[in-house]
């Protein structure tokens, strides 16, 4: 544990949980993980003291339990990809459906799930729930995202074939 705590010895900024901000959620969860922790040494330090016994209390009340930490670090290692790809894409000056159709079949080809672990999800239907199951977010990409094959290699043949152009 001190080594973690040694690896946490900067500032850190706050990172919020923004609607309109791509991979917000991403990015803080990820710093929690990272401040674990020292979130846990500060709860125990908090109630050796009479005066902040009650705060360290309430951090231990609100602070995750080890499976849902655990839930946290798994969800975090399936977003990280997503993250790259909109970071990607948020930074090229012309997005296309080539880089597109390229990043989610990189995506895809990563999530492909055991044929045992696969399960049909009826993904018309608004009440679907995705916890942090992969093989959801595997059968969500191909159903939105359903670009036939000779389409998509076609674009990303285009685009290869212009950028060499300039």
């Amino acid at each position: 544990m001190r080594r973690n705590l040694d690896k946490n010895d900067e500032y850190l900024r706050i990172i919020a949980d923004v609607e309109t901000r791509w991979n917000s959620s991403y990015l803080a969860w990820k710093r929690l993980l990272k401040i674990k922790d020292l979130i846990d040494v500060l709860a125990s330090t908090l109630m050796i003291d009479p005066n902040t016994r009650r705060d360290g209390k309430r951090l231990k009340d609100i602070n995750l339990t080890d499976d849902e930490w655990q839930a946290m670090n798994k969800l975090v290692n399936i977003l990280e990809d997503f993250a790259g790809a909109t970071e990607y894409l948020g930074g090229s000056n012309y997005t296309t459906i080539s880089l597109m159709y390229s990043l989610l079949a990189v995506i895809s080809n990563k999530m492909i799930p055991d044929d045992s672990n696969v399960e049909v999800i009826d993904l018309t239907s608004p009440n679907t729930a995705f916890d942090d199951d992969v093989a959801a977010l595997y059968q969500s990409i191909n159903h939105y995202w359903e670009v036939p094959q000779e389409q998509g290699m076609l674009a990303a043949l285009c685009l290869s074939k212009y950028e060499n152009l300039n």
